[in-house]
């Protein structure tokens, strides 16, 4: 919330003020007062400069920024504006120039702007560009200018604005003040999503249409006067697409009957040809075999040769298996008599082993008396081991604390001394607060003194300089003087007549007279008449005469100028008049201040040399405080410390907890050592004995395996050797060599059973095919062919052409299907959007009230404004007038126009029907109306200051005091009240006066008190 109020106003060169300052300060936080002051001597200037910091503008359209700048102002300084105030808490200052033209140069000087922040009491310059500064302001100050004419500053002849204006303008101005822009994002956003909806459902439409253009009509009038149909005709459609299928699968099954009828005629002449190949394939089938027969017969002697040789082979066959055995056997008998010699060794290595354990573990059982005793000890000192760290601690600390107690009793003894001394000092040092109070005030009364004299001295500066000033003015004037005596001499050469005036009269009574007659103007007879008159010459003539009167003109208003400043100097100079030179009392009270301050100072550096002893001494007794504290602390742990190293020597024996970790941890390693030899020792001996078991049944095993292998190996060499003999077969050597033969038997059975079969079915087939071919000769195919090529080229077409027409029938499924689905879709969509839609139709103004959000919202601030604005208005108008809102329906920003109800007539008129007093009551009211709203809502502004510029002069004495009564209560509620008034009623009846006093075209301001 933005709480803006007026601290100072400097304006230099601004209008009537050449340097003047209004400090608001004078003004308590709610106070009224009244601006007053002659016609012209610039109480409105006093708005303007206020509004032009702000905003750059003026306070009122008809007045423009270069009306701004005084006539008198300095040509070579700019006119200035600097303008403090309050927003919540923090202070502001902007300084403002207005755009002129510098003395020597021919373009004007830009305006320039710079907004400042108080922070820790400096000025930081927030910004400098114009652009930049202004976006600041309005942002600070949540309103442009126009809307702070309305609001804050009620100018004279526009304060009536806010009250007449249309809804357009009023919902500028509330939308600012109620931060209701956020209504009209929510419409637009709202509206932008129907759009976007609106969109998606216009992009199914032409979807719709682009798949009917893609449909395929079949060259089918009606297909295609439908395929003109736009797509948010999409029940129609629907209706046609079964058409679609209707007029292709007809299509399809006319070309499927012309594509059997030609399948047929190939199929005929295919058998034809067929019939022929099939006889010239017989031909050269015939011919083929006849020579693979004639190949057979060759090899018919080598075919006979090998039936022998696998006969014999036959024979030969049946020793093989028993052959095999027999090395099968050898081999084995070898491996059986290799494990055993593998087990024997074992058995031996294992004999070994348990031998080694078993003395091993005797050992061990020899030493197991000495591991008790280590085993005892242990378990009788575990409860000291799982506290060693409590004992180390006795142990190690026990010294350290001891010294401690030492050092701090040294320490207390000292700090006590120490205290006894700082006490002493503390007695001897001399201290007297009521003559340092007595120097204090001689100090204080002394500096006023010098401030006084300060002034006066800068009053005696001021002075010497008026004199200056005043000695500039007289000689600017008596130069100016010589200058403005040789234009009005050369001014009275050259006006004995106005010749640009005669110009036109000479021409005319050239045109009407003639030689001899009487003259018009002198009455004598006209001699000749010339009519080579040189009106050039003439005219330059008139022009120096122009450029002798300007000149004059600018000299008569720098004479008025430097008279004005010389009148301002002289009035100056003699408030002045008794002020002298102070420089050398001055210089005496500032000795003697100095001197006093020295004085002080020795009393201060006492004052805080006593401070120091006392803190000294307080530090001192806080530290032996907590030294005696820590002492205790110490006590106790010598205590527990000793009581612990005794307890652990009678537990252990031990004198030091080091001596007893160290036996300890050796009686624990002696013990897992034992343990973890024996334990081993004895899964090894288990392991082994397992061993020894499994190797005696495995020889065992090995022992009955190798006799029954040695007597099948004696029975398959007995039945060897009797065939052997039987087939004449001397050696083993032989044997193998046949029996290598022997492997071959399958491949000789194969190549003579092929032989025979391959020789039988060829002779079959020549018989066959000779008996075909008997009394036959060859066909000539090509005749044929050509036929066949020819129709199944026909067929081909017939069935491209029905593929084609396939596919566009499948293509317009495609499409119905998706057209069907973009149908659904559209339903869904309106369906689903609908509320949206409405929503947003609402919201933006497509209801029977024809108002949108925003606007209603605004209208009941509206009400709520109006009625806070009537209780004053009724009050101010006998209970007659009430303020009312045009309930006229529009479309747009419609409900913001504001009505008056007489009550007298009973009837609502419109709001100019009032007098020039009414009004000024209406818009009185409704500023407090609004401004007590606009807090209420906790709005972006709080109104706590408002100026009113003219108005009390159009109501009469009754009125005028009802007006008043409301503006006391506005500032007793907390506000900051002005008034610009020429009415006299209202000097005595507002306490605080802001004059505006006029001195020739000069003014200046003072506040005075009724």
């Amino acid at each position: 919330m933005n709480n803006m109020r007026p601290l100072s106003l400097n304006m230099q060169y601004f209008g009537p003020f050449i340097d003047e300052k209004v400090d608001f300060r004078h003004l308590s936080k709610s106070q009224l007062f009244l601006i007053c002051g002659k016609t012209g001597s610039g109480k409105t200037m006093i708005f303007d400069a206020m509004v032009y910091a702000l905003f750059g503008k003026t306070s009122t359209e008809s007045r423009e920024e270069v009306d701004l700048r005084s006539h008198f102002a300095d040509p070579k300084l700019p006119t200035k504006v600097q303008f403090e105030f309050e927003i919540k808490g923090d202070e502001y200052l902007i300084t403002r120039t207005v755009k002129y033209i510098k003395e020597g140069n021919k373009n004007p000087s830009n305006a320039t702007v710079e907004v400042y922040k108080k922070i820790d009491d400096k000025w930081n310059l927030e910004t400098k560009s114009i652009n930049t500064s202004n976006d600041y302001l309005k942002q600070l100050l949540h309103m442009n200018v126009k809307q702070f004419r309305q609001i804050l500053i009620l100018p004279q002849g526009e304060f009536k604005q806010f009250l007449v204006s249309n809804s357009t303008d009023k919902r500028s101005i509330l939308r600012t003040l109620f931060d209701s822009d956020r209504f009209e994002e929510l419409q637009d956003q709202l509206e932008l999503e129907m759009k976007k909806e609106l969109a998606l459902i216009e992009s199914h439409y032409q979807k719709i249409s682009q798949y009917m253009n893609d449909m395929h009509d079949f060259e089918n009038e009606q297909l295609i006067d439908i395929k003109t149909i736009e797509g948010h005709r999409y029940e129609v459609i629907l209706n046609s697409l079964d058409l679609y299928e209707k007029v292709g699968h007809e299509n399809l099954e006319v070309s499927m009957v012309e594509k059997g009828k030609q399948e047929q005629q190939v199929n005929e002449i295919e058998k034809i040809l067929k019939q022929d190949k099939a006889l010239n394939e017989t031909f050269d089938t015939l011919l083929e075999k006849q020579e693979i027969l004639d190949e057979l017969k060759k090899d018919e002697s080598k075919i006979n040769d090998l039936r022998k040789q696998l006969k014999y082979l036959k024979t030969v066959q049946n020793m093989t298996y028993q052959y095999n055995q027999l090395r099968d056997k050898e081999h084995s008998l070898n491996n059986e008599v290799k494990q055993e010699e593998e087990i024997q060794q074992s058995i031996e290595s294992n004999t070994t082993n348990l031998n080694e354990i078993t003395e091993r573990i005797e050992q061990l059982n020899r030493n197991s008396e000495r591991i008790n005793e280590f085993r005892q000890f242990v378990q009788n000192t575990n409860h000291i081991k799982l506290s060693l760290n409590k004992y180390i601690e006795a142990e190690t600390k026990f010294p350290n604390i001891i010294e401690e107690q030492k050092n701090l009793n040294k320490l207390i003894d000292k700090d006590k001394h120490e205290i006894e001394t700082l006490k002493s000092k503390l007695e001897s040092t001399h201290y007297d607060e009521s003559e340092e109070q007595d120097k204090i005030k001689e100090q204080e009364t002394l500096k006023l003194n010098l401030q006084e004299l300060q002034t006066k001295q800068k009053q005696y500066s001021e002075k010497l300089e008026l004199l200056d000033k005043q000695k500039e003015y007289t000689s600017q004037l008596t130069h100016l003087e010589k200058e403005k005596t040789q234009f009005e001499v050369k001014l009275n050469e050259k006006s004995q007549f106005d010749i640009l005036n005669v110009e036109d009269e000479i021409l005319k009574i050239q045109k009407h007279v003639h030689q001899g007659d009487d003259c018009p103007i002198c009455g004598s007879i006209i001699e000749s008449i010339n009519g080579n008159i040189d009106f050039n010459s003439l005219k330059k003539e008139r022009e120096q005469q122009l450029e002798v009167e300007r000149n004059l003109h600018a000299i008569n208003n720098k004479i008025t100028s430097y008279n004005e400043r010389l009148n301002i100097t002289n009035e100056q100079l003699n408030k002045l008049e008794n002020i002298t030179d102070t420089q050398t009392e001055i210089n005496h009270t500032t000795e003697h201040i100095d001197k006093l301050v020295n004085e002080l100072q020795i009393y201060r550096e006492t004052k805080q040399q006593i401070q120091r002893f006392k803190n000294d001494k307080y530090d001192v007794e806080k530290k032996i405080t907590n030294n005696e504290l820590q002492l205790n602390n110490i006590k106790h742990l010598i205590s527990k410390y000793e009581n612990d190293l005794s307890y652990f020597k009678q537990e252990t024996g031990f004198d030091t907890v080091n001596k007893f970790e160290k036996q300890s941890d050796f009686y624990a390693i002696e013990i897992k050592a034992y343990d973890n030899e024996l334990n081993q020792l004895t899964v090894q001996l288990e392991k082994f004995n397992e061993e020894k078991q499994n190797l005696q049944m495995k020889i065992a095993t090995v022992s009955e395996r190798k006799s029954m292998i040695e007597e099948q190996i004696k029975l398959a060499t007995d039945y060897l050797n009797t065939e052997m003999t039987k087939h004449n077969i001397a050696s083993y050597e032989q044997l193998d060599e046949l029996l290598q033969q022997v492997k071959h038997i399958d491949e000789y059975e194969e190549k003579i059973n092929q032989y025979d079969k391959r020789y039988i079915e060829v002779k079959a087939i020549v018989k066959e095919l000779s008996k075909k071919v008997q009394d036959k000769e060859r066909a000539d195919t090509s005749e044929t062919e050509s036929k066949l090529t020819e129709a199944k080229e026909a067929l081909t077409v017939i069935v491209k052409q029905m593929n084609q027409l396939q596919l566009k029938i499948d293509q317009n499924k495609q499409k119905i299907i998706a057209i069907r689905q973009v149908v659904e879709k559209i339903e869904n969509d309106l369906q689903d959007q609908e509320e949206l839609i409405e929503l947003s139709r609402i919201m933006n103004g497509k209801n029977s009230q024809k108002l949108s959000l925003e606007n209603y919202v605004l209208i009941y601030y509206l009400n709520h404004i109006l009625d806070n604005a009537n209780r004053h208005f009724l009050k101010m108008t006998n209970n007659r007038y009430q303020l009312v809102r045009k309930k006229e329906k529009s479309q747009g920003l419609s409900g913001l126009e504001i009505e008056v109800f007489d009550r007298f007539s009973n009837r609502t008129r419109h709001i100019t029907s009032l007098s020039g007093g009414e009004t000024f009551q209406a818009s009185l009211s409704l500023a407090i109306g609004l401004s007590n709203v606009v807090q209420q809502e906790a709005g972006a502004i709080h109104l706590e200051s408002m100026f009113i510029d003219e108005g009390f002069g159009t109501l009469d004495s009754e009125t005028l005091e009802t007006a008043l009564d409301t503006l006391v209560n506005i500032q007793m509620s907390g506000r900051l009240v002005g008034i610009i008034s020429h009415v006299s009623e209202l000097k005595t009846r507002i306490p605080t006066i802001l004059n505006v006093n006029k001195n020739g075209f000069l003014s200046t301001t003072s506040f005075n008190e009724n």
